[in-house]
């Protein structure tokens, strides 16, 4: 999932106001939210589980901690 996410979030924001711009921002913004929500938590969640396997959180450790913003 958090991979699906940062590919989301590293999208190229359009910058015209074009009407194709703003159904592409829409579709940007939507994919974020959907590939992205609850992500933090499973990160941490895994991380937990995992703390005994230094391999596995070293993969683990490629993704940021706190993408999830708090507004």
């Amino acid at each position: 999932m958090r991979d699906a996410c940062d590919h989301w979030r590293g999208e190229p924001w359009p910058d015209h106001q074009d009407d194709p711009e703003e159904v592409r921002k829409k579709q940007i913004l939507e994919a974020i939210k959907e590939s992205c929500t609850g992500t933090d938590k499973r990160l941490s969640a895994l991380k937990a589980a995992y703390a005994g396997d230094p391999k596995i959180l070293q993969l683990l450790d490629e993704y940021e901690a706190d993408i999830e913003s708090d507004d």
